[in-house]
C-alpha cells in the first residue's frame, strides 16, 4: 500500500514538473540532449546527459564528463556539459550546464503596410544545474536538482531558480543497463 502511494505521489510530482516546465518558455528546457533522446521525444534515460532531465538516474551512472556542442540552422548554437561523480555505490552528484545562442536576428519594425529592418539582436538561454541522486532500493531512486535559469532577448532578461524532485522506479531488474 505504501509503495502504491509513493509511486502515485511521485507520478503527480513528475507530471506537475513536466507541465510547468513547458510553460516557462526557455528553449533549453525543451531541446533534447542527444539524437537518441530526440528520436524518442526526450523520454529515455539513454546516457549521462539524461541525468540533467532526471536526477534520479545519477546513482546508476559511473564517473563521467560529457560535453556536446551543436550548430543548428543559420548561426544558432547549443552547448551542454555534464559531470557525474558517484559519492557511494548508491548515491552521486551531478554538475551540468546548457547554453543556447540564437545568433543574430534581424530586428524589424512595422511601418504601415510594410516592415523595415532596424539592426539586429541576440537571444540566449543558460541553465546551470547541481543535482543529487540516491538509490533507496534496487529498483527505486530519487533525485533532487537545483537549477539556475537565465534568458536574454535583446536588452530584456530574466532569471530564476528551480528546484525539482524526480523519482525512478523499475518494474524489472534488467531494464536499465550501464
Amino acid at each position: 500500500m505504501k509503495l502504491k502511494f509513493v509511486v502515485i505521489l511521485l507520478s503527480l510530482i513528475i507530471f506537475t514538473q513536466i507541465v510547468c516546465a513547458k510553460d516557462i518558455g526557455t528553449t533549453i528546457l525543451q531541446l533534447p540532449t542527444n539524437a537518441y533522446d530526440a528520436a524518442l521525444a526526450n523520454t529515455t534515460g539513454s546516457d549521462e546527459l539524461s541525468a540533467l532531465s532526471n536526477p534520479a538516474l545519477i546513482p546508476f551512472l559511473s564517473r563521467s564528463i560529457t560535453l556536446t556542442h551543436v550548430m543548428f540552422l543559420e548561426n544558432m548554437k547549443y552547448s551542454i556539459g555534464n559531470v557525474n561523480v558517484p559519492i557511494t555505490d548508491k548515491s552521486g552528484i551531478n554538475f551540468g550546464f546548457c547554453y543556447f545562442d540564437s545568433g543574430k536576428i534581424n530586428k524589424t519594425i512595422e511601418n504601415g503596410d510594410s516592415y523595415i529592418t532596424d539592426g539586429d539582436f541576440n537571444a540566449t538561454d543558460k541553465m546551470f544545474t547541481l543535482s543529487y541522486g540516491k538509490i533507496f532500493k534496487d529498483s527505486f531512486s530519487v533525485g533532487v536538482a537545483i537549477k539556475f535559469i537565465e534568458q536574454k532577448i535583446d536588452d530584456t532578461s530574466y532569471s530564476s531558480f528551480l528546484v525539482g524532485i524526480n523519482g525512478l522506479y523499475f518494474f524489472s531488474n534488467n531494464v536499465f543497463c550501464t
